[in-house]
């Protein structure tokens, strides 16, 4: 008489889809939460990046208006029947002084009050690299960079300035502003820290400041400091 010694192993296909199977969903399930996890971060990154983006104040005109009506439908079923939903998104195009034009989306209840012709003063936030004419006022704790065909006369409370092209007016840095060679700066400087390259120019006067935190503040006393 012969005698087999061992353990029930299960049998073929279906005890390795039994075992398959799990290490699916769990691999399924990491990816999806990888991937959230993913354009979480990524929308941090974004918020933060746009949080940190310049602040500018301009002159500006409204000189156009338009309306975007985007219309879905939604099939029906045994239970519930089709129907058709709709959404209104307004935007209003603003021309500034050197001649070019922005497009925004805006609320509704501003939508209305907006006038082809209105003139006033328009603020919006964004990352801006400046390399033509500029007038105005940037608030931002990020860089400003200002290229060699930049003509720019404002008030910047900026946390750093690289400038190469020609800056007049006054300038809060609460890092460091930088001239290259070829920029040229009128007016005032708050920093605590100026770098200058051979070939730059700066007319005016400097403050400086030992530390970064003896900035903050200091655009709203800019009064109290010489022209």
């Amino acid at each position: 008489r012969l005698t087999m010694m061992g353990y029930y192993t299960g049998f073929g296909a279906f005890d390795a889809m039994f075992t398959i199977v799990p290490v699916i969903v769990v691999i399924g399930f990491i990816i999806v939460f990888g991937a959230i996890l993913v354009r979480g971060v990524q929308g941090a990154a974004q918020w933060k990046k746009n949080n940190d983006s310049p602040v500018l104040t301009v002159e500006a005109e409204v000189v156009a208006k338009r309306l975007d009506v985007q219309t879905w439908r939604h099939a029906g079923d045994e239970h519930h029947m089709g129907h058709t939903s709709s959404r209104t998104y307004y935007y209003a195009t603003f021309q500034v002084e050197s001649g070019d034009r922005m497009e925004f989306q805006v609320p509704d209840t501003e939508y209305g009050l907006l006038v082809e012709g209105d003139r006033g003063k328009l603020t919006f936030q964004g990352a801006v690299r400046v390399d033509g004419v500029f007038s105005g006022e940037i608030v931002s704790d990020g860089a400003l960079i200002a290229g060699k065909d930049a003509v720019i006369e404002a008030r910047l409370d900026v946390g750093e300035l690289i400038l190469s092209g020609t800056f007049t007016g006054q300038v809060f840095a609460k890092r460091r502003v930088t001239v290259h060679k070829g920029g040229v700066l009128t007016g005032t400087v708050v920093s605590p820290a100026l770098v200058v390259e051979e070939g730059a120019v700066i007319e005016g006067d400097v403050h400086m400041r030992t530390k970064p935190q003896e900035v903050v503040g200091t655009a709203e006393r800019a009064e109290a400091l010489p022209e």
